[in-house]
């Protein structure tokens, strides 16, 4: 992972929190944990979509609440800091994580080999070793559908896929997404909100 782009990155980390907070989600009842992994992925199209925040350790503890919160901390953390985590290693953590929590992650390790194997033949950093700073280009699109086994994503169909997840995203029904207006206040934010234009990528 360390020689992936950023988005290459944030997407392999999202999915594998995925797993985690899926892992307990009938024994949490909070949706919570969903919505932030939600915002995570709408931060992949742009980090102008998604709300910075963190969750409370008090509240976030135990064998249940505990993992999830640490899931979604490694997530957030790569998220919010391009310019000071190592490349690759969010994802590690994220799948050492995986590992523990789930009773048998004979599947997991599957999925995760498969989803890697998809990730190096598509998103190579362009110098072969990722950077995670400003000045660099963080790379194209990974649709979540990338990590479904049971589909085949090409290049062209990389934009529908983010059009029409982003045409489903509602910040008045998720909080850890921006409003339009708030998003039009990032700098290196331009267009339409909630809406892919020909110029987006």
């Amino acid at each position: 992972m360390a020689r992936l782009t950023f988005r290459a990155n944030m997407a392999m980390c999202t999915a594998i929190a995925e797993w985690i907070v899926w892992r307990f989600e009938a024994l949490s009842g909070d949706f919570r944990p969903l919505l932030m992994l939600e915002a995570a992925w709408a931060a992949g199209v742009h980090t102008a979509y998604a709300r910075y925040h963190e969750f409370d350790d008090d509240n976030w503890r135990g064998v249940v609440r505990g993992p999830m919160r640490m899931a979604l901390g490694i997530v957030i953390d790569l998220v919010w800091g391009m310019k000071t985590v190592e490349p690759g290693r969010n994802v590690a953590w994220a799948s050492q994580l995986a590992e523990l929590v789930i009773p048998d992650p004979s599947a997991f390790r599957a999925w995760r080999e498969l989803c890697v194997s998809r990730l190096e033949a598509r998103f190579p950093a362009n110098d072969g070793e990722a950077v995670f700073e400003d000045e660099i280009d963080i790379g194209a699109w990974v649709p979540r559908e990338m990590f479904d086994p049971a589909r085949s994503v090409e290049a062209g169909d990389v934009r529908p896929l983010i059009e029409q997840f982003v045409a489903t995203l509602d910040p008045g029904r998720n909080p850890y997404l921006h409003m339009p207006a708030e998003m039009m206040e990032f700098a290196d934010y331009s267009g339409a909100p909630y809406e892919i234009g020909a110029d987006d990528h």
